[in-house]
């Protein structure tokens, strides 16, 4: 028996409208990135005439011949609606998870704030910490907007105290607590994308997070070490039990800087700037890039960024590229998801502990679904 799917859609205030059956589907998931999925319909049924912007679907899988329960693979809000016309009408919806709210704001708060564009290791001594207060100040109960305006005689005037350019409060969005959790780093981001904040902050501090919206329901923020669940014990992967098939170690050095200067604000030679490492390499061995320094003020946010740069750089220098297969020892949506730590067999003696960083799952035409995974670099 195949794969079992489920396509349910609901209006947008959250009522079910009724089962669509798709002609083909498509999920892509990336950890810290939003979720996205695309959905071909026959247009010319109740559930599917009414579907527009601002709607919402949810995916359930299963397959009960293989002992792999029913699921939610994917719930989210259309953003995206595609009506072919013709003698073969097609429906086409594209769909995108909760972590879209924060693709959807920038970080609206003026330059220097402590708190909010401003963040010192000082006052925020692990990542969770400023995920937190990016969260409530820009989407939870924080995020009230009350922006400078002009008076009358065309001064600028303000009111209580500075807050955020525009009210970003969605009503009923849960405020984070923060759990003191992963790195810390020093940070400054005026007028930058949430999503891309976060992810900078999630990606020093080594830590994942996700938004739980639940359709019909409130966003709330979830972060942790992993977003899954560490499986290396059990969930083993290898060639020689087929749930690996190509497996390729590349040492990079073509394109690898080994120093990175972050240049701040200033005019001509005395503009900040800062290194990465702080004792630069020499000779053959130093290998230069710059680093853009936007707003930052101080010494320590420059060096922040150049270190941002240099990790993930160095991250690329010796990779793998595995190819992960399904197979009846270990599947996707029974033994392992996203977010989860596995075990990869690299030769019989040696062992790299790797994240499921990206799931991509469709189905053809045909009934055929395909299952593609792929694995963080590091953990």
């Amino acid at each position: 028996m195949a794969t079992q799917i489920t396509v349910t859609i609901y209006d947008d205030t959250g009522a079910a409208v009724g089962i669509a059956t798709p002609l083909t589907w498509a999920v892509v998931h990336k950890v810290n990135m939003p979720s996205i999925a695309s959905i071909l319909l026959a247009p010319a049924t109740v559930v599917t005439a009414g579907i527009e912007y601002g709607y919402y679907v949810q995916i359930t899988r299963g397959d009960p011949s293989v002992d792999m329960p029913v699921y939610t693979e994917f719930s989210g809000q259309i953003r995206r609606v595609v009506r072919e016309y013709g003698a073969n009408p097609t429906l086409t919806i594209t769909a995108v998870d909760g972590k879209r709210i924060l693709q959807d704001r920038i970080v609206a708060w003026y330059p220097g704030m402590l708190s909010t564009s401003l963040f010192t290791t000082a006052a925020h001594p692990t990542s969770s910490a400023i995920l937190t207060e990016l969260w409530n100040r820009n989407i939870g109960s924080q995020a009230v907007g009350n922006p400078p305006f002009f008076g009358p005689d065309k001064s600028r005037r303000y009111g209580v105290g500075l807050q955020r350019w525009a009210d970003g409060r969605v009503t009923g969005a849960v405020d984070a607590t923060d759990t003191g959790i992963g790195a810390a780093v020093n940070l400054t981001c005026s007028g930058e994308n949430l999503l891309l904040t976060m992810q900078k902050v999630a990606d020093i501090g080594s830590i994942d997070f996700d938004v739980r919206w639940p359709i019909g329901g409130v966003p709330s923020l979830y972060y942790a070490d992993i977003l899954g669940s560490n499986r290396t014990a059990v969930v083993k992967m290898s060639q020689a039990n087929n749930t690996i098939g190509t497996l390729v170690r590349t040492t990079e050095r073509l394109n690898a800087p080994s120093l990175y200067v972050a240049i701040g604000r200033g005019r001509d030679k005395n503009k900040l700037k800062a290194l990465y490492p702080t004792t630069a390499p020499t000779g053959t061995d130093l290998r230069e890039a710059m680093a853009t320094g936007g707003d930052a003020e101080t010494v320590n946010s420059l060096r922040s960024a150049a270190w941002r740069n240099y990790v993930r750089q160095q991250r690329k220098t010796n990779a793998y590229d595995i190819e992960v297969l399904q197979s009846a020892m270990w599947r996707y949506g029974r033994d392992y998801w996203l977010g989860d730590l596995v075990t990869i067999a690299v030769t019989a003696t040696t062992t790299l502990t790797r994240k499921i960083y990206a799931v991509s799952l469709s189905m053809d035409a045909d009934g055929r679904e395909e299952v593609r995974i792929d694995l963080a670099a590091t953990i």
